[in-house]
């Protein structure tokens, strides 16, 4: 099997890295770290289109704007290059990119943006709002299979449809009160969407058409579930904050399928990454300060290797 690079960012920590360059030798478990910076400001969450990567700082104060930059990645180097900053929007938790653009979701203010990839222009910067009174934190934000851009608001329970070319707000689907979704995923295998929710451990089966469940799936208790992931054959991977491990779901089939629980060796699994091949997950274990390596087969995960770093985060593969 072929050596994995992969790019891992966290909270920063006082005179620790909170970038790392990591390559993976999936046969040995082997780790080694090729590089690692510091670039402050809580690189929480990155995306990478193939051939640039970009951070977002997650910052939550209300004078230090939602910020993006660009991270070059080689020759033993981790190097920050141009950015662009959001007034008005703070917290910024989740990026996405799609045709052109960057979207970005800002958790502490409530924002939804949109930049171009360039990072040169602020194309709309919106806060979410379902006409109710309760205070946005928007999570998450990804492009649908519609071209229409979906946002899970934890604050108001509810997935809010917008316009990715100006900002319009198209439509609002309420979630139940209390569940606070904080993700969504499409699945090309099924067509389906899977909603994750934090406060009501759990996560919801949608139809993509009506956009109504069409069932709930519990999730192990005391849990704030993380960031899930879908592999390239419909294999679902959801990490739970509390219980530290990994629930699998198999989604290929006629109906949802659960495989298993497995444990992990760290604290607050933050989110899980899948690598191109589906061969290999990692957990970012946000509160144990590691990283862990799993080799995935035949719909198991089997522990293989584990690294240093603080507060981890993100994940991503690179090329």
């Amino acid at each position: 099997m072929k050596e994995q690079r992969w790019l891992v960012s966290g909270y920063s920590a006082e005179g620790e890295p909170d970038v790392k360059l990591l390559c993976y030798n999936p046969q040995s478990g082997k780790v080694v770290t090729e590089a690692h910076t510091a670039i402050g400001q809580n690189p929480s969450y990155l995306i990478s289109d193939g051939g640039r990567v970009f951070a977002a700082f997650e910052v939550h104060e209300p004078d230090v704007a939602a910020t993006i930059v660009e991270l070059s990645v080689g020759n033993g180097k981790i190097e920050t290059g141009k950015r662009i900053s959001v007034e008005g929007a703070y917290g910024l938790c989740h990026l996405s990119q799609h045709a052109g653009h960057i979207y970005g979701a800002c958790w502490a203010s409530g924002h939804l943006f949109c930049v171009d990839d360039a990072l040169k222009e602020v194309k709309w910067c919106v806060r979410n709002d379902d006409g109710s009174n309760k205070t946005p934190h928007a999570h998450w934000s990804v492009t649908g299979p519609d071209n229409r851009l979906y946002c899970a608001d934890v604050g108001l329970d509810c997935l809010l449809i917008y316009k990715p070319q100006d900002g319009k707000l198209v439509r609002v689907v309420p979630m139940r009160e209390g569940t606070a979704p904080r993700q969504i995923l499409f699945d090309p295998c099924s067509g389906r969407i899977y909603v994750v929710n934090e406060s009501d451990p759990s996560f919801l089966e949608m139809d993509p058409n009506l956009l109504s469940v069409l069932h709930t799936w519990k999730l192990p208790k005391n849990n704030y579930p993380g960031a899930a992931c879908l592999t390239v054959s419909g294999l679902l991977l959801i990490p739970n904050r509390g219980p530290d491990s990994i629930s699998l779901f198999d989604t290929s089939g006629s109906g949802m399928k659960k495989l298993g629980e497995t444990p992990l060796n760290g604290q607050f699994p933050r989110s899980l990454a899948v690598s191109s091949d589906a061969s290999t997950v990692l957990s970012m274990n946000q509160r144990s300060n590691n990283v862990q390596f799993f080799a995935l087969e035949e719909g198991k995960l089997i522990a293989k290797a584990q690294t240093e770093l603080s507060g981890a985060s993100s994940a991503i593969e690179i090329k």
